[in-house]
């Protein structure tokens, strides 16, 4: 099956929240929800507690009425300061409570329990005044352990203070874990400055090399030395009668190679590193957040009806804050095969295909704990050119599979590396 319903599966089926992986440990409802955003004004931190699990306001009670922002903005200011250290290039800064919101949840769940919370919305900014080079986080609160203990709430390997912090860095998605074992990130400002790789220009064949004699050129300048002697028979001068000629003669050099002058195949090396640069790129392009800039970044490497089928078929899997509130990244792409097929010849266009083996790590986060998942796939590429860039234009998925294990590496047998031809497609 091309294109259509698999393609979609190519990413998708990494990203959907399915039942095997939302339920590998228990849901830990803590309603305690940290995610952060780094924009050109500052670090914004989004922090969604119960007024219960915040010292500073512990004692106020579901049954009265809201709290006024401004009566607990400073003491929740200082209390912030004191459990989260933000260094940017190595010098402290603190902490503005840029927004603080008060909501009344009746019946949710908390832990086992079923309780009503008082939940506070928190947007807490650390301005930057230049662009870091290295932001240092250091957070030092995590839910405390009931009086009934972890175990009633939580697997044996699971960690129930663990946060998996939500990461937006200047438009593109990431994220990180805090835990009291590991309970600092530093970042560091990107050197390609979120740019996907870019691809050689096509290079184009000389169009004297394996071409037929150029009687077509040659016919034209028969003809121009018949028109010359007409002409100079009729009494026209011999410069405009050398014009002439020269005329027709550079026009029908120009059009004879323009006609045959075609993109040049690269050599299987080259071809294989084109293929996994604009591979890469495709995952790559969806690490952005806004829609424009994923459309973009993917533009680059697909192009034909293919780019609008798997922005639309992708985006809205990998992106579904809406849909349950499972978040999506992937975290390495491991390729395993790449076998060069060579070009089409029937084809008007050039265009080589690749086969392709390869793994898929990534994490779905859902209500606020990450999980990983490895996904093993195996298809056909074709590229074709397109304004003088090769790009990915049809894909033919013939395997596609779930590792039960996302820690387990491709087969190491070198004779399941030596073609994906082997592999029967899957329905």
């Amino acid at each position: 099956m091309r294109i259509g319903k698999r393609i979609a599966v190519l990413l998708l089926m990494l990203f959907l929240p399915g039942k095997d992986t939302l339920l590998a440990h228990r849901t830990l409802y803590t309603n305690f929800y940290l995610n952060m955003s780094l924009e050109k004004s500052g670090l914004i931190f989004y922090l969604e507690s119960p007024s219960f699990l915040l010292p500073p306001t512990k004692s106020l009670k579901y049954e009265s009425a809201l709290p006024k922002a401004d009566a607990y903005r400073d003491q929740l200011t200082r209390y912030i300061q004191s459990i989260c250290r933000v260094k940017m290039d190595g010098l402290m800064v603190n902490p503005v409570i840029r927004l603080l919101e008060w909501e009344k949840i009746p019946g949710a769940m908390h832990l086992i329990e079923e309780t009503d919370l008082l939940q506070a919305y928190m947007e807490i900014e650390y301005p930057i005044k230049t662009p870091p080079q290295q932001i240092a986080i250091e957070w030092d609160y995590y839910v405390p352990e009931p009086s009934y203990g972890w175990a009633a709430v939580a697997d044996p390997d699971q960690d129930p203070q663990q946060i998996d912090v939500e990461f937006e860095e200047y438009g593109r998605y990431n994220y990180f874990i805090l835990s009291p074992t590991e309970p600092g990130f530093t970042w560091h400002a990107p050197s390609d400055s979120l740019e996907t790789n870019t691809v050689s220009q096509i290079t184009h064949a000389d169009p004297h090399s394996s071409q037929p004699f150029p009687t077509f050129p040659v016919s034209i300048l028969l003809v121009g030395g018949l028109t010359f002697v007409v002409t100079r028979a009729r009494g026209t001068s011999l410069a405009v009668s050398g014009l002439i000629v020269f005329a027709t003669a550079a026009s029908a050099t120009v059009a004879w190679q323009q006609h045959h002058a075609r993109e040049r195949i690269p050599q299987e090396s080259e071809a294989i590193t084109i293929f996994e640069t604009l591979h890469q790129n495709i995952y790559r392009a969806f690490d952005y957040t806004s829609q424009s800039d994923i459309y973009d970044a993917l533009a680059q490497s697909v192009d034909g009806p293919l780019l609008d089928r798997m922005y639309t078929d992708i985006y809205q899997s990998l992106i579904l804050r809406d849909e349950g509130g499972a978040v999506c990244r992937v975290e390495s792409i491991q390729v395993d095969a790449v076998d060069f097929l060579g070009s089409d010849s029937e084809q008007k266009s050039a265009n080589y295909t690749v086969a392709c083996k390869w793994d898929v790590l990534g994490k779905v986060k859902h209500w606020g704990h990450a999980h990983e998942r490895r996904n093993r796939y195996a298809a056909t590429f074709q590229l074709e050119p397109r304004e003088h860039h090769w790009k990915i234009c049809e894909v033919n998925v013939t395997r596609q599979e779930r590792i039960e294990n996302p820690m387990d590496s491709p087969p190491d047998d070198p004779q399941k590396k030596e073609s994906v031809w082997d592999l029967q497609p899957s329905e």
